[in-house]
């Protein structure tokens, strides 16, 4: 049974420094003027402490971490106001205090796809509550110096993924990050080495409770946190999404955790390695010793209930770099299935139509400078359709440039055809909506006609994925393109059921362009947490809302304030 930890009262909680400062001083000084406070009372276990640096990451980054996701208007709420991080920072202290879970004080996460670089592939990512995302933030922190402590040490250059150093709101060592990673193993190889690029096949998603609590268990981490960590992600787990929600900071952190295992036997077992997360470059001087290290890392990771990604791992005789830092073999290699060995198949659709890009799928279109405009109103010849239309998927980089010049040459006929795009190319739905909305002023109003009806039709079609619903939801929520009409209909469509992010953005959407129709504040109370705080920050409905007794969410105190 988890021994409990000292019960922390709204009174003593609001008499301690941290809570002071949060209160008065803390408007006056410096934002990272309690980083260090903040980063010596979680080695002691101090949640209320560990609480408000949790309360302060959220407003300075979101809740989780999602490119896919707009920032959140709770975020900004927190961001705005001190005193509901001191609340949220309360209300977070007083659910962990008693040191056991209970299930009353949390909501069950949403799951929601967004693309990967693979035309026609999806990977799962765990939504939260804001109040929950909080309260799982702040166990991480309680726990990450304690991890931190076990890994092998950041000056040795080895592990480059989430070092815990908090400072200016911030968790992370900013030294350390993938491209520190890559810059890593170009320094370790030399003309001539071996190279063994692999990575672990679902690596959150194996990451399974017992993975977790054994990892913690390792490093020393108080009985309560690790058995509260344990019973909280068994809440969230679902048959879709086992094992660690992806997208948050704090998993982050716990899945370090779990990796201290594989580091520490590849250490033992002489291996030469670097490590980002998943990711693994391993270094030897000959192809058997790149075997060897290749053999180890498999059976380590076995042992620890992972397998290698067969579709990633490869070893190459390293000669030099190229600007992204993937590692390039030698020209002439004295045997050609050294260059780029693979174990099994690689994993590219297995019969169906998924096609790896090898290129980073474009989230946000950069506005043209003076230049750039003449230049592509200067290129009279359109770009055409038919070729990402036809035949294999376009890579990324050339659909983004013909959208580009569609933009700024004028050439309406491709920018109608942008619906009949996004039906192939759903994963770039987001470019699509920061082009179509940042640049606005270079599309033509009839062309914008035309698309607002187009888009408008799919938002009404159930049977498009949630991330393409989201940014269709963004384009009509747009000034030049507003179907007021169109996105009532989704929201009133949805309100049998007013549940999830979909319906959350719909509600945001129209109370941005309007307000939200006095009908749908009578589901509130069917709603969940998204609905009900996207309903009371529309001051028209604000007043007519009544809370249930007991409501315990500071965001909606606030907003009902």
């Amino acid at each position: 049974m988890p021994s409990r930890t000292r019960t922390i009262t709204r009174r003593a909680f609001l008499s301690a420094p941290t809570a002071l400062a949060l209160s008065g001083a803390l408007r006056s000084q410096p934002a990272d003027a309690f980083a260090p406070a903040v980063f010596d009372a979680s080695k002691n276990g101090d949640v209320a402490k560990a609480a408000v640096l949790s309360a302060r990451h959220c407003a300075r980054d979101g809740f989780f971490r999602i490119p896919w996701l707009p920032r959140l208007f709770e975020a900004d709420l927190l961001a705005d106001d001190a005193v509901l991080i001191r609340d949220t920072a309360v209300r977070v202290a007083e659910i962990l205090a008693r040191g056991s879970f209970d299930a009353k004080n949390f909501s069950q996460l949403e799951l929601m796809t967004a693309p990967k670089n693979t035309h026609g592939s999806t990977r799962i990512f765990a939504v939260m509550e804001p109040l929950d995302a909080v309260v799982y933030l702040t166990l991480a922190i309680l726990v990450a110096p304690v991890i931190e402590a076990h890994r092998i040490p950041a000056g040795d250059n080895v592990v480059h993924s989430f070092r815990f150093l908090p400072g200016d709101d911030a968790l992370f060592d900013r030294r350390f990050n993938f491209a520190s990673f890559l810059a890593a193993a170009r320094g370790r190889a030399a003309a001539g080495t071996y190279v063994v690029s692999c990575d672990l096949a679902n690596c959150y998603g194996s990451l399974a409770n017992e993975h977790i609590a054994a990892g913690l268990g390792q490093c020393g981490t108080p009985a309560w946190q690790t058995a509260y960590i344990r019973e909280l992600l068994a809440f969230w787990q679902h048959r879709q999404s086992p094992g660690l929600p992806v997208g948050s900071n704090a998993s982050r952190v716990l899945a370090e955790a779990a990796l201290i295992q594989i580091d520490n036997a590849l250490s033992e077992a002489g291996v030469d390695f670097v490590r980002y997360v998943d990711d693994f470059r391993l270094f030897a001087a000959d192809e058997g010793g790149a075997h060897l290290a290749l053999e180890a890392l498999g059976d380590i990771v076995a042992s620890c209930g992972f397998s290698l990604n067969p579709g990633k791992t490869k070893i190459a005789r390293y000669t030099s770099a190229t600007a992204d830092g993937e590692i390039a073999a030698s020209p002439k290699p004295p045997n050609a299935a050294i260059r780029e060995y693979r174990i099994g198949k690689a994993l590219s659709g297995s019969g169906t139509s998924a096609k790896r890009y090898g290129e980073t799928l474009p989230l946000n279109f950069r506005r043209a400078g003076a230049e750039e405009i003449i230049f592509h109103q200067q290129i009279v010849v359109a770009p055409e359709t038919t070729e990402f239309l036809e035949g294999e998927p376009a890579p990324p980089s050339k659909l983004r440039r013909s959208i580009r010049r569609a933009i700024y040459g004028g050439h309406g006929e491709f920018l109608r055809a942008i619906p009949i795009l996004l039906d192939r190319y759903p994963e770039f739905s987001a470019y699509v909506a920061s082009a179509l909305t940042r640049a606005s002023a270079f599309v033509a109003r009839d062309v914008r006609a035309h698309l607002r009806m187009q888009l408008a039709t799919m938002l009404l079609d159930d049977k498009r994925p949630d991330f393409v619903t989201m940014k269709l939801l963004e384009i009509l929520a747009h000034p030049d393109y507003r179907d007021r009409n169109a996105l009532e209909q989704f929201a009133r469509a949805h309100a049998i059921d007013p549940r999830g992010l979909c319906f959350r953005f719909a509600l945001d959407a129209l109370r941005n362009t309007g307000g939200v129709p006095a009908g749908l504040g009578e589901y509130f109370e069917m709603m969940d947490g998204w609905g009900r705080r996207a309903l009371l920050a529309d001051p028209h409905l604000r007043g007519s809302i009544r809370l249930p007794p007991g409501s315990a969410d500071p965001f909606v105190a606030k907003l009902k304030a």
